[in-house]
């Protein structure tokens, strides 16, 4: 598939600004605290970063067909990888990114299906692939849009705290 030069048109100079502080620890297979936050989000000019999760949103495929998939999965379902977790930004801009993290920050770039990460566990007797791949900005599986918030956590305290 060819790539557009210029995606957003000719001339544009105000093309979008991210900024996005995550905290998190942890991946869903290990006995420590597991999380992801949005610490503080602001995009200027277009969206640019939807479906931030622990657990990142994926495909799951079979590795080779030996044993069921994790968890039930049918190829093809959505799914939450067990090992990482991540968001999806828009594609035709350059991002920047600090991080604490002791693992490199994985991207793609790519149309097609990419494998994120795999796990044949025969003795558990499962399998799977989790795949990512581009979607469209208006894919319904990216979820809603973010609002800005730049007072830390402010987008989940009516998920966090009980009410009271």
């Amino acid at each position: 598939m060819m790539q557009k030069k210029k995606p957003f048109g000719e001339g544009g100079v105000h093309i979008a600004g991210l900024l996005l502080q995550m905290e998190g620890g942890g991946i869903y297979w290990e006995g420590d605290a597991r999380y992801l936050s949005i610490k503080r989000i602001n995009q200027n000019y277009r969206k640019t970063v939807r479906e931030i999760r622990y657990t990142m949103m994926s495909i799951a495929r079979p590795i080779d067909g030996k044993y069921p998939l994790y968890n039930g999965a049918k190829s093809g379902d959505i799914v939450g990888c067990a090992v990482y977790s991540g968001c999806y930004l828009r594609g035709g801009l350059t991002y920047f990114s600090t991080s604490n993290f002791t693992q490199s920050i994985h991207y793609s770039r790519e149309d097609e299906e990419v494998e994120l990460t795999r796990s044949l566990q025969a003795d558990s007797n499962f399998e799977i692939k989790w795949m990512v791949k581009s979607l469209a900005a208006s894919d319904p599986l990216l979820g809603k849009e973010y609002e800005d918030s730049a007072m830390p956590y402010s987008l989940e305290y009516d998920t966090r705290y009980q009410k009271k």
